[in-house]
């Protein structure tokens, strides 16, 4: 569709260009990759305290892009450029009109947060991109393929295993003994992503990951990062409570934002990046909020207005 063509294109126009090298963690993720292609093992030879895909895919992406670094900094945009290609698809295939669809699809990819935190490239977006690949082959009823893309996840981003755990959760309530088709290829591809480190590092991997976890000090005030969410992301937190509010309607994007929130408010270090597992399905939620107003009021094309208003503001406040 032209529509959503344009709202890419405007998105890869104001991002590509930002796009450059910079003190972040990127930077240590190019040094894993290169690391990796001279034979050294994670762990053994590299700390690393997240769980190890992220750097494995750093090696295919560095050597896409030719070892240029800059583009290496850009593949996070085509991470969430995907996401939302997914998201309009989620949203369309539910018999939705394509101005909602797009409508979400724009409101994820100029949402505060996506804008703020696409300049580095850490793994962030193709985690969110795996969750949303899950819930979108979970709606195909394609379970196994579903359960691979939710390994993936978890592999790359450990904090996304609440997610992982509603998955199964609302799987194993929903379709009983079936749920094995979706439960046993995310175990699967966890251990085969696992394995080369449990091989030849395992008390270096479990040390890392896990101590590091347990000791490292509080960073940020956590209610502070939760208002910096809510107050620049208020739209997609009135979604967020209209799926709680309505969740027999979508009953698993009410069990994963749930799940999520859950997480974030238990666990002693959170940051404002971590929140991006939940844009996704807070998006969803914006569109059955969005086609339950069309409904109620009948002024769909007001409120599209309204929200390229809104991801306007966003732009801005980006910018600034």
């Amino acid at each position: 569709p032209i529509l959503f063509g344009i709202v890419a294109c405007l998105f890869l126009l104001l991002k590509l260009p930002l796009s450059a090298i910079s003190l972040s963690d990127t930077n240590v993720y190019i040094s894993m990759a290169q690391h990796l292609m001279e034979g050294k093992l994670l762990y053994k030879d590299m700390f690393l305290t997240n769980l190890p895909f992220f750097p494995y895919l750093s090696v295919l992406y560095l050597t896409f892009t030719k070892s240029h670094l800059a583009w290496f900094y850009s593949t996070v945009l085509f991470e969430a450029l995907a996401t939302a290609v997914l998201l309009y698809l989620i949203v369309q295939k539910k018999g939705r009109p394509r101005s909602i669809a797009v409508m979400v699809a724009s409101s994820y990819l100029f949402s505060m947060i996506v804008l703020a935190t696409t300049d580095h490239q850490t793994g962030i977006f193709f985690g969110t991109l795996m969750a949303t690949l899950g819930y979108y082959l979970y709606q195909k009823k394609q379970f196994s393929y579903a359960g691979v893309a939710l390994g993936l996840m978890f592999v790359t981003k450990g904090y996304t295993l609440p997610l992982l755990g509603a998955f199964f959760i609302y799987d194993m309530y929903m379709r009983r003994k079936q749920a094995w088709t979706l439960i046993v290829p995310a175990c699967l591809a966890i251990f085969a992503v696992l394995l080369p480190s449990l091989i030849y590092a395992r008390g270096e991997m479990i040390s890392n990951i896990f101590g590091y976890t347990i000791n490292r000090p509080i960073g940020l005030d956590k209610w502070n990062v939760f208002r910096f969410f809510i107050v620049n992301q208020w739209l997609l937190c009135i979604a967020a409570i209209y799926s709680f509010i309505t969740f027999r309607k979508n009953v698993l994007v009410a069990v994963l934002i749930a799940g999520g929130i859950l997480f974030l408010l238990i666990y002693q270090d959170i940051y404002f990046f971590y929140f991006n597992m939940l844009v996704p399905f807070m998006c969803i939620a914006l569109a059955d909020g969005v086609e339950f107003l069309s409904k109620k009021i009948g002024r769909l094309n007001g409120l599209l207005i309204a929200t390229l208003f809104i991801s306007l503001s966003m732009i801005l406040n980006y910018k600034t």
